[in-house]
């Protein structure tokens, strides 16, 4: 299961990599195809105007982000005009506003006005000149109080003024900012000299052009391929292992007693712990055995009180009662008087037993459903 759970992260690790890839390479390409196509720059004594825009040329569809910004000193207030649906020929479909910060440590402070416009018409797009006033600031006034001397009624009841100061003092001075008149294009889908009204043929299938396929896909492809077919054969792995461990239900014991004592040869041991374990796992697949084959509560007794048993009996059991109560007592040296027998010696007795049971196999005797599992 650890194994398994090793191999699904390494997967995901994968995935996300190449993930993470992909969206670094999307975000410089978005980034390198945001920079504006135009840009002008005005400077008004200490007053910047930039205006850009995202691109010259548009198509029907398409959308015209504008940018107006003004760069100010400290202690300004900058009024763009009022527009709401339209700027020049064109629809405002969306509108951002930025102003500075109430506090800031900036010595220059950016308002900026950004237009989201749509055309509705093609052929060439002009936007007059906009009036953008810049005021400086009154010590004694509040924001809601220098917008009540331009005209924005409803600031009145927000304007807190000093005591001395007087509403009918004459306002600052005004700076007035013009942007340049501007020139945009708006192009169609169809060909220039396109009759609109006269019906069309239906024009024969066209191949479409092939996009590569960017070698990033590939590799990605080919890591959750790889990550997919290690799982998939861990997973046949493991229900291999589960089959050996688990006997068929109704078949004959021997094979059962077979299956384990084959996957005990294949079994690696190099620690004293695991070779008594090993031994353990041995003697019981024989004693189950017994209990199966020749009803020998092998399982329950000692081995003195099972080798009573076995030279008591009659049959083929007495023709094997050397093996038997040679096999059992070297299983004891080894769990009780700490015996430790070279790899050579394991696999010849786990041939011998092999020969034991294939000898004395019946195919009469079958396991018992509550017993089908061996231990």
């Amino acid at each position: 299961m650890g194994t398994t759970i090793l191999v699904i992260s390494r997967a995901a690790y994968v995935a996300i990599g190449a993930w993470l890839l992909v969206s670094i390479a999307t975000e410089i390409a978005v980034a390198e195809q945001d920079s504006p196509e135009m840009e002008l720059r005005t400077l008004v004594e200490e007053v910047e105007l930039v205006v850009s825009a995202d691109r010259k040329e548009i198509g029907i569809s398409d959308q015209l982000t504008l940018r107006v910004t003004v760069l100010t000193p400290q202690g300004r207030l900058v009024a763009f005009p009022n527009i709401s649906k339209n700027l020049g020929p064109f629809r405002v479909v969306g509108h951002t506003s930025v102003r500075p910060q109430a506090e800031s440590d900036m010595e220059r402070e950016e308002w900026r006005e950004e237009y989201l416009l749509e055309a509705d018409s093609v052929g060439e797009k002009n936007i007059r000149a906009m009036t953008i006033s810049v005021s400086e600031w009154v010590s004694s006034m509040s924001v809601a109080c220098r917008l009540l001397i331009r005209g924005v009624r409803d600031q009145a009841d927000k304007c807190e003024r000093n005591v001395n100061s007087d509403m009918r003092e004459l306002p600052p001075e005004t700076m007035m900012v013009k942007t340049p008149p501007l020139t945009f294009f708006v192009t169609t889908v169809l060909a220039d000299d396109a009759d609109i009204t006269s019906p069309l043929e239906i024009a024969p299938p066209v191949s479409l052009p092939k996009v590569p396929t960017p070698l990033w896909f590939w590799a990605l492809c080919a890591g959750v391929c790889a990550s997919v077919g290690l799982l998939i054969w861990r997973l046949l792995c493991q229900k291999q292992e589960k089959m050996v461990d688990i006997a068929v239900l109704g078949s004959p014991a021997h094979l059962a007693v077979l299956a384990s004592l084959q996957k005990l040869r294949q079994e690696k041991i190099s620690e004293p712990a695991a070779v008594d374990a090993f031994y353990v796992r041995l003697s019981q697949v024989l004693r189950r055995y017994a209990l199966w084959r020749f009803g020998i509560s092998a399982p329950y007794q000692t081995t003195e009180e099972l080798m009573n048993v076995v030279a008591s009996s009659k049959g083929i059991l007495a023709e094997h009662r050397p093996f038997v109560g040679r096999f059992f007592r070297h299983c004891d040296a080894v769990k009780f008087a700490q015996h430790h027998p070279t790899a050579l010696s394991r696999c010849n007795f786990i041939d011998e037993a092999v020969t034991f049971v294939t000898v004395t196999a019946d195919d009469t005797v079958l396991i018992p459903s509550e017993e089908g599992k061996l231990s």
